[in-house]
């Protein structure tokens, strides 16, 4: 705090010689600035928790910005769609061809050439986003990249989206096949080229999946607040992949409403089986800038936000920023008490009324100028911070973004415009009589009321931040250590050629540190697509299983508790726990019973070669339910098909000695150079996978806690700064109390006893805010601790003997103080 002193009257005495002239106008600003420098206390503590508020606030717009940004930049983004397809019950990201995998170049287009005859439609567009790593080959190098984008579809791909180009041409991308865009960040990688040698790229080519690209230009990168990101971009005349994404670009003059029925209609037309498909329910329209939150749709290419977050962490800044105000305020409300006979003073030599007025307004001003570049050096030093803690790309410098920063003065200066008010009105409209009886203590006594309004409205705020943050806190350590049914520690998942698999798991059984592997579907990963199965004895058709495949490895690998006695030497599926009794409830039988059981899956689908309508299975047992997906999601029926000598999609399945796994991935890339590949090895861990699950909330609690932290720091401050100004208008009868006989207790109780009443209060209102936004945050978890309603006033007892043990070391030098000085002191 001293610190803050010295550097404040440094500051101020540098303005004032500054501004040493004759010119009437800088003398608000000369009052002000004395002002401040003979409250140095109150203005040090006003000045903090100013400049605290100002950071927190311009941190959260500009992430509340950043988070309502995504894909508005693109040009007429209003009129950009994504066609999502409505199948079983569950909207995808992405439609499949109408051979899926199978589908010719001519049939990867019947779709998108019959929406686009739709005269409502300027632009269709479609494209791929590779689910694996691949190699560019370029003159002798090969360089990884995780985000291949190819689409067949160019010129409309550059109609649709905005992306702008540093150099060469899309129109010369869009007309040549086989031609590719570079991103910047990409072209960087290849060796011997830095950024200025960029443009000697086009016109070169690249190697990828055994096909050479002629480079046509280099991208900027796409933006952070983009829902879909990429490397590089291929002008393909096919797709490699079932399906495709399709976004539209439509005229403006067309509501989505009605051209999602024309949609419909022209896709039916391209793709008669889809229509006659009794699982398919149509087309849906989805506005590119919604696309962010949306969490409903299978397949996207990056994690969804979270908009109850948002919200929240919108609300915390709204609240900081009210903390600051209500500081703000009672602490110049202070500062002014103490100025009643120097404003009556000045009435009295015929200074007006207005006058009065532009004195206070520009001394609540002259802080805001003083806080801005404080804030601003601040945020400087924090902006990179929090970029990491929450995984943003907001501007590291705040004067590059200049609408955030219009936005964090207008809101500083009205702070400041604010906090002046209840000073104005409080004094400025008193006689130049009352001014002079004025005394300290009086102008405290008849404050009281709107500063304890003040200061009750902080303590709300405080202890509905606190409580909440208790709540998140608490659920997401429930997460932590909450079972999920299987082994997630020292399991990998490595992913290499499918075509070099066999000889791959060869030479990695010879690996010291690898305990054991296997093949089979991944754990711990986001929601998929739901399949259909029908249940002997009911003529009801259920959606809502997954199916998974596993070899017997890695059913030993995940540890998980079956009914079996011993691994299975052949083909067998498994249904869990919650599957087992919802068959069982159907067919009204005990779940042990279930056992050779018929279950008959995508019942719609019919064998041609066999004439037979779905893919029976006889449920051969039963494991314990599992936590496939996050906690958000509810345990739903899970079919296991273990299958010897199963692989699956070139994924290796690792289980490693517990301490060996640095040394095994050393391993594991030595095996791989030494086998000749096209596709980079990937590696994953499996609890790595589960805690990139809970992301969001990671990144909220943190944030909770340090703007919970803040909030509470923020009101002990104010508090403080107000019972230094009660003390100081309360010495002289503090010190007829002790004349009297009181002991130093009983007057600093006597001193706190104001707050235990507003804290009671407080607590009062509150209390529902805090279960409401618990509840309402908890319910989008399926799987929640329970509410203990009894922790709000807990946590608010808690912040109670905090703030009376901090208040209580403030007023103890009064109350120590000699009683005759102190009667002296008016």
């Amino acid at each position: 705090m001293d610190i803050v002193k010295e550097s404040m009257l440094f500051y101020f005495k540098l303005i004032i010689n500054s501004s040493k002239t004759q010119d009437m106008n800088l003398l608000p600003i000369k009052i002000s600035i004395r002002s401040y420098l003979r409250n140095r206390l109150y203005t040090a503590l006003n000045l903090t928790s100013l400049v605290l508020g100002l950071v927190i606030v311009f941190l959260g717009i500009s992430f509340l910005v950043y988070e309502f940004s995504y894909d508005k930049f693109h040009e007429d983004q209003d009129e950009i769609f994504r066609v999502v397809r409505k199948y079983r019950g569950q909207n995808y990201g992405v439609n499949g061809f109408p051979s899926w995998s199978e589908s010719t170049s001519d049939e990867q287009l019947l779709m998108i050439n019959s929406i686009e005859s739709l005269p409502e439609i300027e632009a269709v567009s479609q494209f791929v986003v590779s689910p694996v790593s691949q190699f560019v080959n370029f003159e002798g190098n090969r360089i990884s990249s995780q985000k291949v984008l190819s689409t067949n579809t160019p010129k409309s791909f550059s109609r649709t989206f905005t992306f702008p180009i540093k150099s060469g041409s899309w129109d010369d991308f869009s007309s040549r096949r086989n031609s590719v865009l570079l991103t910047e960040s990409f072209a960087k990688q290849i060796p011997r080229v830095n950024y200025l040698q960029q443009e000697e790229l086009i016109g070169k080519t690249i190697m990828l999946n055994d096909e050479l690209y002629v480079i046509s230009g280099i991208l900027q990168d796409a933006p952070t607040n983009s829902h879909f990101d990429f490397d590089l971009i291929l002008n393909a005349a096919q797709l490699d992949n079932w399906g495709s994404r399709i976004y539209i670009k439509k005229n403006s003059s067309v509501s989505h409403e009605s051209l999602e029925k024309a949609i419909d209609l022209a896709i039916e037309r391209s793709n008669p089986r889809l229509a006659a498909d009794e699982l398919y329910t149509g087309h849906l329209l989805q506005p590119i800038s919604d696309i962010h939150f949306q969490k409903s749709v299978l397949y996207d290419l990056k994690p969804s936000g979270n908009l109850l977050y948002v919200f929240l962490i919108g609300g915390f800044t709204i609240f900081i920023l009210l903390i600051t105000l209500f500081n703000y305020s009672n602490l110049t409300m202070a500062i002014y008490s103490k100025k009643s006979r120097a404003i009556g003073t000045k009435k009295a030599i015929g200074a007006s009324k207005s006058s009065l007025y532009i004195q206070i307004l520009s001394d609540g001003l002259m802080l805001v100028l003083i806080a801005i570049p404080i804030a601003f050096l601040f945020l400087e030093l924090l902006l990179q911070y929090f970029n990491q803690l929450m995984e943003v790309q907001l501007e590291t410098s705040i004067f590059k973004n200049w609408q955030n920063l219009l936005i964090f003065l207008i809101i500083a200066f009205s702070l400041g415009i604010l906090a002046s008010i209840w000073p104005m009105l409080f004094l400025g409209n008193k006689s130049v009589v009352h001014l002079f009886k004025d005394t300290l203590s009086r102008n405290q006594r008849k404050a009281a009321p709107i500063n304890n309004y003040l200061i009750l409205g902080q303590l709300v705020i405080v202890i509905v931040i606190s409580s909440l943050s208790l709540f998140v806190i608490n659920q997401l350590d429930y997460i932590e250590s909450k079972e999920i049914g299987f082994e997630k520690n020292n399991i990998l998942y490595v992913y290499s050629s499918p075509e070099s698999v066999d000889e791959f798991q060869q030479e990695l059984v010879r690996i010291a540190g690898i305990k054991k592997i296997g093949n089979g579907s991944p754990f711990g990963t986001s929601s998929f697509n739901t399949i259909t199965y029908s249940i002997p004895g009911s003529q009801e058709i259920f959606d809502d299983s997954r199916q998974l495949y596993l070899d017997p490895e890695a059913l030993e690998i995940y540890g998980l508790k079956t009914s079996l006695a011993q691994l299975p030497q052949s083909r067998l599926t498994l249904i869990n726990q919650s599957a087992a009794e919802k068959i069982a409830k159907v067919r009204r039988v005990e779940t042990e019973d279930l056992i050779g059981t018929q279950i008959i899956t995508e019942p719609e689908y019919e064998n041609t070669e066999t004439g037979e309508m779905g893919i029976p299975f006889e449920i051969g047992g039963i494991f314990n339910d599992i936590h496939l997906f996050s906690l958000h999601e509810k345990i739903e029926p899970y079919f296991i098909t273990v299958i010897p000598d199963l692989k699956m999609d070139g994924r290796t399945i690792v289980e490693v000695y517990p301490g060996k796994e640095e040394e095994v991935l050393q391993e594991i890339e030595k095996v791989y150079a030494g086998i000749s590949s096209d596709i980079p090895l990937e590696i994953e861990f499996l609890d790595q996978n589960i805690f990139s699950l809970y992301q969001n909330d990671v990144q909220f609690k943190r944030l909770v806690i340090y703007l919970a932290g803040l909030a509470i720091f923020l009101c002990l401050l104010g508090l403080v700064g107000m019972t230094l100004f009660m003390i100081r208008a309360r010495t002289k009868e503090i010190g007829i109390r002790k004349v009297l006989g009181a002991s130093v207790f009983g007057i600093i109780l006597n001193i706190n006893q104001s707050y235990l009443k507003l804290m009671g209060i407080a607590l009062l209102v509150a209390w529902p805010i805090s279960i409401y936004l618990a509840y309402s945050w908890l319910n989008t978890f399926a799987y929640r601790i329970s509410i203990n309603i009894w922790l709000v006033p807990f946590l608010g007892l808690l912040i109670f003997m905090l703030a009376f043990a901090i208040l209580s070391w403030v007023a103890s030098k009064s109350a120590l103080a000699n009683p005759v000085k102190s009667i002296q002191s008016e």
